[in-house]
């Protein structure tokens, strides 16, 4: 191997606000400097890991994995006298990186205090394929060295060289930019000598070039939560900590040029490579003797009969299903997803038998019709032709991503079932990163620099709402920003740091849905992480690079509206005894159309917003096709091209359809001639040029993409094949190009279709059981008061009446009284559900015959004056004795009556009703005597109702003016 220098201690990105060293930039450096590899030593993790190999193989350089771990020597010692060093670990093969992901594992579940640790005698146990380092000046070596202890430095050099041999283990030497360091090296070298120790010179680099010093700086105070300018903060001082080429490492080194070599040495040594043509599916248990491959087809085809015979699909169809299904089976058992089908269908069925809901589908997913066979999705690919090569594409093998919605209060059971199934250390859940984003990373930088708050918000709030803006568009986009950076320095310094951190990761945390699920014990096979403030164990790869690597990962996410659609099922079955099957719902119901016709889709999932609304009214939607439609269309490019004027004129007749060829009407005609799902681009491409599916998806994929020479090479063969099929060819390219620009907007149908029907559920719900619908709804969103109080208004403007809370017949939840919506008690204000339970509890017994009766019953601690305060401004008492405003000044009286009664008969001193407390008041809460108050005005009344509840249930403020406004002619209203 010729002689070249290889960078071996470097802080990437996933050093979180340490490093800042940006995957994208590490490879720009090598590919500038021509580095035959390149390393990346993260601390503590290997977050960057997949990433980093693919990019540098991409770019033919050799990619190094290490990490710099924290090291001590006793992981059971957690106390700040036991400190802990510097070590840099490379990975030299296979198993090497399985050892390095079990050290991993052990600095997070047992040797974690403050940092992920590991000792010596965990590296002991997992040296083989480890290449090790004595790191910086925070090694443990070099700590010996500095504090003069030769004979001990000399020991751990020893132990090293047993544990490790001599081609292992290195001393390592950096660039004495500090004074100490220029001390250390000499130190190290002389430890050489004597040890016969090898020496690797490298760079321990967080940032890309000398430019970059000052906002890692900041980033090293964004980190530590300092300004700046605060003298005590954290920093790296006169240390320049820039990713130097090899000759200027070589000019440092030049009286030890092989220390630069030594590290050419040991990259050559290094094969690791992560394994990508290898699928790691868990173990599916199989019924004896049968194969997966049997039982794989014989669950499909005994689904797909199950869906005859319930008749969800006419009999005199079964020859295209059957068709359909045969092939879908062979191409999952050729690509190998036997096992994925079957893992994900047997817990969506566990879920079912345990009357979980669960979602139609979700994604492409819901194209195939194996999936719904097997009873992962609930949708009819073939009817609504959605496509299974646009979920699975046979010509660009990928994994399938099948993710799942259930109701939230299911989801956890469903996941527990997995752990349960399959070995609670063979799941996990998956880590996911933020980055320093746009207005986040001026937000941050701001602070540091010591910007008044209000100032970093105004710069904020120049930042126009854009998922994803850079700040080089923002500057663009708004000139207000690029006039503040031109003509104030501060602004304009903070902009340039600001934009060197920009898109760095910033944090990592768990993925609140994702899970990945191992044929083997998960820290056999993936390193894992332990997120701040959380004890769960996760993946430190996310998701998309769990995919690249072969593994089982999905979503299983919570959807509400799943949990209001079962809620309101089971009211309404309660309420009329009428059980309402969602899988044979009628898809033409005459009053669900008129309710979406109308807008009145508040609470009816995807259809709430008042711009799809308004779209709604316009449109006039007739069929389950058009609400799959409206779900696709309404999104920012769509609305932005006209595509929605177009269709909702051409769905009208008032805009002529017209079609570039003939045989384009059977695949637009749905859409009324306007392209408005990617599997249409895909079928257009079958039909006009001949493409198989599988072509017509990568078709697809490009156009997406929009990149200039993709799109020239596709364009030429999509003309060319469309006119060996006798296509003008003019038109042909007239027709690429439509297809081009609407591709850009396009939505997956699969997934619209899959989310229209829970939409047309909801719909149907709303327009056939309003009062018990809009009941479930308010009770779902009782924890956010803005969205309760909203949907309350919104069930009083279709008619239905609001009672008000009544504390002995009121629920917790809002509940349907003779079509009406009695108010539920969690709905109060400061009412919290402790109280509610003992309330009700208590209430069982029987009603409460006053309020005094009801404090001697309930528990105050619990249902504190707080509580019932709020109770007496709600309402909730007034069928009892007394107004409110003597409930309100009685309150204080009656709760002392309540805890002297309460401390009397624990001390058996007296019964509940044969005597008289000490201050004279009868102890029969039947003869309290209330002062005489008057009631509290209407206004006050009504603004306590509003604090407490978020709107008016006893009357309005301008009822007292009722009498006055009939007064009036309507000429005056009109001009007032």
């Amino acid at each position: 191997m010729s002689e070249h220098f290889t960078h071996l201690h470097l802080h990437s990105e996933y050093s979180l606000l340490d490093g800042a060293i940006s995957i994208e930039k590490l490879i720009q450096f090598g590919v500038a400097n021509k580095c035959k590899a390149l390393a990346i030593t993260d601390h503590g993790n290997i977050f960057g890991a997949v990433k980093f190999f693919q990019q540098a193989k991409k770019a033919g350089i050799k990619p190094i994995l290490g990490i710099e771990a924290y090291f001590t020597e006793d992981i059971t010692v957690k106390n700040a006298s036991n400190k802990y060093y510097h070590l840099i670990i490379i990975v030299e093969n296979r198993i090497g990186y399985k050892n390095l992901c079990k050290l991993i594992e052990a600095s997070y579940t047992d040797g974690f205090y403050f940092k992920p640790r590991i000792d010596y005698q965990l590296l002991k146990r997992y040296s083989e394929g480890l290449i090790v380092t004595s790191a910086c000046l925070g090694g443990h070596i070099p700590t010996l060295l500095m504090q003069d202890q030769w004979e001990e430095a000399e020991k751990r050099v020893d132990w090293f060289l047993e544990v490790f041999g001599p081609d292992r283990f290195y001393l390592e030497v950096q660039p004495e930019d500090q004074a100490e360091q220029k001390i250390l090296n000499k130190k190290i070298f002389e430890l050489s000598q004597r040890k016969h120790v090898k020496v690797v010179a490298a760079g321990d680099c967080h940032y890309v070039t000398e430019q970059d010093r000052e906002s890692h700086e900041v980033m090293l105070a964004i980190q530590t939560h300092h300004k700046i300018s605060d003298p005590d903060r954290f920093t790296f001082g006169d240390c320049r900590v820039h990713m130097r080429t090899a000759d200027e490492m070589l000019d440092i080194f030049h009286e030890h040029p092989e220390a630069i070599w030594n590290s050419g040495v040991i990259a050559d040594r290094c094969t690791f490579t992560f394994e990508t043509d290898k699928l790691f599916f868990p173990s599916f248990p199989l019924p004896e003797g049968i194969s997966s491959e049997t039982y794989f087809t014989t669950l499909c085809v005994r689904g797909l009969d199950e869906l005859f015979q319930t008749d969800r699909i006419p009999l005199e169809q079964k020859p295209i299903y059957f068709q359909r299904l045969e092939l879908e089976m062979q191409l999952i058992i050729k690509m190998g997803f036997i096992g994925y089908f079957l893992v994900v269908s047997d817990f969506i069925q566990w879920a079912k038998k345990q009357a979980i809901p669960v979602g139609p589908g979700r994604g492409s997913a819901a194209g195939s019709l194996v999936a719904w066979a097997l009873q992962i999705t609930d949708i009819d690919p073939i009817r609504y032709n959605l496509l299974f090569e646009r979920f699975l594409n046979p010509e660009r093998i990928s994994m399938p991503d099948i993710d799942i919605d259930f109701c939230i209060e299911g989801r956890d059971r469903v996941i527990q079932y997995v752990r349960e199934r399959y070995g609670h250390d063979h799941v996990c859940q998956i880590i996911t990163f933020g980055t320093m984003m746009a207005k986040g990373v001026i937000k941050d930088v701001a602070r540091t620099l010591g910007f008044p708050f209000e100032d970093s918000n105004a710069l904020t709030d120049l930042i126009p709402e854009q998922l994803k803006i850079t700040l080089k568009e923002a500057v663009e986009q708004e000139p207000r920003l690029a006039k503040l950076i031109e003509s104030n320095n501060n602004i304009a310094k903070l902009f340039d740091l600001a934009s060197r951190l920009e898109g760095l990761t910033r944090h990592a945390s768990k993925h609140a849905a994702g899970l990945v699920i191992t044929p083997q014990p998960v820290s056999d096979m993936l390193p894992v992480y332990v997120p701040p403030k959380s004890t769960d164990l996760v993946t430190q790869y996310a998701m998309t690079e769990l995919e690249s690597l072969g593994f089982l990962k999905m979503d299983f996410l919570g959807l509400k509206n799943l949990t209001l659609i079962d809620r309101a099922v089971a009211f309404i079955k309660q309420s009329h005894q009428t059980h309402i099957k969602l899988s044979h719902l009628p898809l033409d119901d005459t009053k669900t159309f008129e309710l979406i016709c109308r807008g009145e889709t508040s609470g009816v999932f995807q259809l709430e917003s008042s711009g799809l609304k308004d779209v709604l009214r316009k449109l006039v939607p007739d069929k389950f096709e058009d609400i799959i439609a409206v779900n696709a269309l309404y999104r920012p490019g769509p609305l932005g091209s006209g595509m929605v004027d177009d269709y909702i004129e051409r769905r009208h007749g008032r805009q002529k359809i017209v079609y570039l060829f003939p045989e384009l009407e059977e695949i637009l005609k749905e859409t009324y001639g306007v392209i408005v799902y990617q599997e249409q681009v895909m079928k257009i491409a079958s039909t006009i040029a001949g493409f198989s599916l599988g072509e017509s998806d990568i078709l697809r994929r490009a156009m997406g993409k929009k990149k200039a020479d993709v799109m020239a090479e596709q364009k030429s063969i999509f003309v060319a094949r469309a006119r060996e099929r006798n296509f003008d060819q003019k038109k042909a390219g007239e027709l690429f190009d439509l297809m081009a620009y609407f591709a850009g907007y396009g939505f997956n149908k699969s997934h619209s279709a899959a989310y229209a029907l829970i939409a047309y559920q909801t719909a149907y719900l709303k327009a056939h059981y309003p009062a018990e619908f809009m009941a479930c709804l308010i009770t779902l969103e009782a924890g956010d008061a803005d969205k309760m109080s909203f949907y309350l208004s919104e069930a009083k403007d279709i008619g239905l009446s609001i009672l008000p809370p009544h504390i002995n017949t009121s629920e917790i939840q809002f509940s349907v009284v003779n079509n009406a919506i009695l108010f539920g008690l969690q709905g109060i204000k400061n009412v919290g559900h402790a109280a509610l339970d003992q309330i009700l509890a208590e209430r069982t017994k029987g009603p409460f015959q006053s309020l005094l009766d009801f404090c001697l019953r309930v528990d105050l601690r619990t249902a504190n004056k707080r509580v019932i305060e709020s109770l007496i401004y709600a309402g909730a008492f007034d069928t009892l004795a007394g107004n409110r405003a003597q409930k309100y000044e009685a309150l204080s009286k009656m709760m002392d009556i309540a805890a002297e009664y309460k401390k009397e008969r624990e001390t058996g001193q007296l019964g509940l009703f044969n005597a008289t407390h000490t201050n004279g008041t009868p102890a029969d809460p039947s003869h309290f005597q209330f002062s005489d108050i008057q009631e509290w005005q209407q206004s006050i009344k009504l603004e306590k109702e509003k604090e407490v509840m978020g709107l008016y249930i006893s009357g309005q403020p301008l009822d007292s003016y009722k009498q006055y406004l009939k007064a009036l002619p309507i000429s005056m209203l009109v001009q007032g």
